[in-house]
């Protein structure tokens, strides 16, 4: 009987030990891109994620983005890179069949009316200098600040949904003028 209570006792520290040193997963995330250069001199951007709560990390602890925000993250980035491109078949696989978005002046766009708008060559490609990323179990909700070079910037919240595939697609964009 003593040799069992010891052995449950052990199991209890050594379970609190383990809580203690596991990683804890932060929901909200500031991200940056940087420039980065392969072994063969291909230059991509890569995002790097900063802490965003309002409380600062505790001394000791680790902590980590959950996997589905940096997914959405790097989807983020295939998109502008398909906008730029004027890359239609990749914009369709990325937005959900229920995309909706409405831009800085009003107009409201489904999917396929986004589609046609985003590739034609006059359209305008925008580029990320920050933003805050917000995740659930099925959801990723990105905010931020884009540039069109020096002519225009604008705020935009983008609403990345999982898909009952498990695939991430981006279900809703909502655009406005940024403040001056």
């Amino acid at each position: 009987m003593f040799r069992g209570g010891s052995f449950l006792i052990a199991l209890s520290i050594s379970s609190i030990a383990w809580a203690q040193s596991s990683t804890q997963v932060v929901r909200v995330w500031d991200v940056t891109w940087r420039n980065a250069q392969t072994y063969d001199g291909t230059v991509t951007r890569v995002p790097v994620l900063r802490w965003a709560e309002t409380e600062p990390p505790k001394t000791g602890s680790r902590y980590a983005p959950p996997p589905n925000l940096v997914d959405v993250v790097r989807l983020e980035e295939r998109l502008r890179i398909a906008q730029r491109a004027k890359d239609g078949a990749t914009i369709q696989q990325i937005l959900s069949d229920q995309f909706f978005e409405t831009d800085v002046n009003g107009a409201a766009r489904d999917k396929s009316t986004a589609i046609q708008f985003l590739s034609r060559p006059e359209a305008p490609s925008f580029t990320a200098d920050s933003l805050t990323a917000r995740a659930t179990d099925n959801a990723v909700v990105l905010i931020g600040e884009e540039a069109d070079g020096a002519r225009e910037r604008r705020r935009f919240t983008h609403v990345y949904v999982r898909e009952p595939a498990g695939e991430w697609k981006l279900l809703s964009s909502t655009l406005l003028p940024a403040r001056r």
